[in-house]
């Protein structure tokens, strides 16, 4: 019995709402919060190939392949703690929760599905200003 599914996919996301930074420590530490919405573009490309038994028969081979594309719109709420380093660089750290919904990519009468319900996002990372 040969099985194989492969399931790839792009994933594109854009925020749109309020950011509101606090500052914590005057000029070197900065507090950051937003939300609002989220939207997700997946392009995905699913493909599969099984074999299925039939008794006192050579096994059926059955397969498919696609291409799919979804727009998923959810909300998101985020916080960051930024340090400033010098002028120009900042040591930026957060998280964000954001709640879309499913992408499916249905070929052959088969189903891959991605499940962006509920993400959480770590963040660690310098930013530079010009």
């Amino acid at each position: 019995s040969i099985d194989q599914f492969n399931l790839d996919a792009h994933v594109f996301r854009w925020r749109l709402g309020p950011y509101v930074e606090v500052p914590v420590i005057k000029q070197r530490l900065a507090f950051s919060l937003s939300g609002g919405l989220a939207v997700l573009y997946v392009n995905s490309q699913f493909a599969f190939q099984e074999s299925v038994p039939r008794p006192g028969l050579a096994p059926l081979l059955n397969s498919g392949s696609g291409s799919h594309n979804d727009l998923l719109a959810g909300v998101y709420v985020g916080g960051d703690l930024s340090l400033k380093l010098n002028r120009s660089v900042d040591l930026v750290t957060g998280m964000q929760y954001m709640k879309t919904g499913n992408s499916s990519n249905v070929q052959g009468g088969k189903q891959a599905q991605i499940d962006f319900g509920n993400s959480l996002f770590v963040t660690l990372g310098l930013s530079y200003k010009f």
